[in-house]
């Protein structure tokens, strides 16, 4: 029971004194009310499922193509740059010229992995290249020597290794 302007009521009222209890009839209105709303709430959260779905058949096979045809050429490009820098290798160890051909073939593929790779892919690369590169100015070593060298040991690992990373990024 609660005073409203000075009368007793059984009703519970809020500060103005407006009753907080329905009034006859309202809670078939307000039944209604909700009912309608969580119809509405439950037809627009399926509407957008249907509509991610659609986009999903639509766009899925030509995204993952294109992921495919990207991891493709990635893959292409790294094994033309390890079969050079493995050619860079083996006459830098048996010769005392520098190839300038094989060098300015390597800064070119170098060139296309700084355009389409990673930091990490393209780091590695650098990394690779400079190694040929010391073996070119250094004097002439003899098999044993170069392949004692532990920088020598491995050319091609840390490389392969980003690369692959990469490419499992890209399925």
């Amino acid at each position: 029971a609660c005073m409203v302007n000075g009368r007793l009521s059984q009703r519970p009222v809020n500060h103005v004194g407006r009753s907080l209890a329905p009034s006859p009839g309202a809670a078939d209105t307000m039944n209604f009310l909700d009912l309608a709303r969580a119809i509405f709430g439950l037809a627009f959260v399926l509407g957008l499922i249907g509509l991610v779905a659609w986009a999903a058949r639509r766009y899925a096979p030509q995204l993952i193509a294109r992921l495919n045809a990207e991891r493709t050429r990635r893959d292409e490009l790294y094994g033309k740059f390890m079969e050079e820098i493995s050619n860079l290798f083996s006459h830098a160890a048996t010769e005392e010229k520098v190839d300038f051909a094989q060098l300015v073939g390597i800064y070119a593929l170098r060139g296309r992995i700084l355009l389409q790779s990673s930091d990490a892919v393209a780091k590695e690369a650098d990394e690779a290249i400079r190694l040929m590169v010391d073996m070119y100015l250094a004097p002439n070593r003899s098999a044993a020597n170069i392949l004692a060298d532990a920088r020598v040991h491995d050319v091609m690992r840390p490389f392969a290794e980003a690369c692959r990373a990469e490419l499992s990024g890209l399925r």
